[in-house]
């Protein structure tokens, strides 16, 4: 008998998946079959706990044996929202470069990205991350505009 809640999906079933994509934390490196990105540690900060499994499932296929660290939630979101509603933009930089740093002081990481595009302002404000955070901090507008033009001009 298939247990289910108020929104119809079956809590085992739900809880195992993300379990099978997210795994326990785990101190070992991540295992790949590239050398040169085992070992690695990937910062991820976003703006919401489902964008956490979405940055895992895909980080995990497309950087295998680096180890993705999540950190923000919807604090940090609405942070953002009501920042941008009342203009205060400078505040919400804050709290990703504060994010930034929360995570390096408990572990190491390579390079961090911003999870989501509404993010991709904060390099206005830091416009020299290795400067300010001793790592790059890639935001996925600018990334992935710079990826579009590389395939749009065939170098895939």
């Amino acid at each position: 008998m298939m247990m289910t809640d108020l929104l119809g999906v079956d809590p085992i079933r739900l809880f195992s998946d993300y379990m099978r994509v997210t795994g326990v934390p785990t101190l070992a490196p991540a295992a790949g079959p590239d050398p040169k990105l085992s070992g690695k540690k990937l910062g991820v900060v976003n703006g919401a706990s489902w964008v956490s499994l979405w940055s895992t499932y895909f980080g995990r296929l497309m950087l295998p044996g680096v180890k993705i660290i999540n950190a923000g939630n919807e604090a940090v979101q609405l942070n953002f929202m009501d920042a941008h509603h009342q203009g205060r933009i400078a505040e919400h930089h804050q709290v990703i470069a504060d994010t930034i740093r929360a995570v390096q002081s408990e572990e190491h990481i390579d390079i961090v990205v911003l999870a989501q595009l509404s993010m991709s302002v904060f390099a206005f404000s830091h416009p020299d991350p290795v400067a300010d955070f001793g790592v790059p901090v890639l935001n996925s507008g600018q990334t992935g505009f710079r990826r579009a033009g590389e395939v749009l001009a065939g170098r895939m």
